[in-house]
């Protein structure tokens, strides 16, 4: 949930983009009042995309909630409320990963490719436009730092670099083993925490500050995810590659709380597109219903600037 909880806000009814896909060539040197072009120049291609929709339900009979509502012992209504919340992160982290088949919302096996899984992105072709196209590595076998070393320094292009590497728990082991003890001088190795809005080294992090454990390498942050696609190690830049969100034109959006913020800049974003439609009873039955809705998107406006390792086996 660390993308939604960075939400953008989805913009018009299809966000575009405009993506930078080649160099001018109208620059030059010259010399004295010089002689300078005045020419148009196409370089950059638009990039839309369609909203996706998400329903997690909450229904509970209503005896079920007088018989729990009288002994007190549980907030049966808390109680399933939470389980729903649990439900839908599970849900969305699979999603997230996945291919934006149907009517899911676009995941990194179509974001981080090379047209080897989606010919097209953001209405445009990959064939067409180089841009499109992610760095894919397949087919790693035994992994070496030397793997993450190039697929890191593919994706550095001028300032650019990737914020944030993701991996399986398997492959993070892997890794762990292959930074530490020896490799912490060459490799600037650090463990440390990372939250929703960045890295903290071990020891130095706010205080309550909570995240998933991490390493660093380079100073990028290295977490391990249940969801993440097995034998794979992605290399996200979040500066370009980000969760967008619509707020419903009924129940808007909910408040995500504050709590364990440490201070303002911490907060959760306000354009996360989680809404509640709150607790109804139906026409025909005895209960309550209620759904959990997500409204948006993910979008890359860069792609070439992500990266991907595949196939690592040991």
């Amino acid at each position: 949930m660390r993308f939604v909880g960075n939400g953008k806000k989805f913009r018009g009814h299809n966000n575009p983009v405009e993506m930078k896909y080649q160099k001018s060539t109208l620059g030059g040197s010259y010399t004295g009042m010089g002689n300078f072009s005045t020419s148009t120049e196409a370089n950059t291609v638009k990039l839309t995309w369609d909203p996706k929709q998400y329903a997690q339900p909450v229904t509970m009979a209503n005896i079920d909630i007088a018989v729990n509502k009288n002994d007190g012992v549980v907030d049966y209504v808390k109680y399933r409320m939470a389980s729903a919340q649990q439900d839908m992160v599970d849900d969305l982290g699979t999603i997230f990963y996945g291919s934006g088949g149907g009517s899911d919302f676009d995941g990194l096996a179509k974001i981080i490719d090379d047209g080897s899984v989606a010919a097209s992105y953001g209405g445009q072709t990959r064939a067409t436009y180089d841009a499109l196209d992610a760095n894919v590595t397949t087919a790693i076998g035994t992994l070496e730092l030397d793997h993450i070393a190039a697929s890191v320094t593919a994706v550095e292009i001028g300032k650019e670099r990737p914020t944030l590497i993701v991996t399986t728990k398997a492959v993070y082991d892997i890794i762990e083993k292959l930074m530490y003890p020896t490799a912490q001088a060459q490799y600037n190795a650090v463990r440390g925490n990372l939250t929703r809005r960045g890295f903290s080294k071990q020891g130095n992090g706010l205080a309550g500050e909570l995240g998933f454990a991490a390493i660093s390498y380079r100073g990028i942050p290295i977490v391990a995810d249940d969801k993440c696609t097995a034998g794979y190690i992605y290399y996200i830049n979040e500066n370009w590659l980000y969760w967008a969100g619509l707020a419903h034109p009924v129940h808007g959006m909910v408040n995500l709380g504050t709590g364990g913020i440490e201070s303002p800049t911490d907060a959760p974003s306000g354009n996360h597109g989680i809404a509640w439609t709150g607790l109804k009873e139906p026409i025909n039955a005895d209960g309550q219903t209620g759904q959990f809705i997500l409204y948006g998107q993910m979008i890359c406006e860069q792609p070439r600037f992500q990266a991907v390792d595949q196939g690592i086996t040991a």
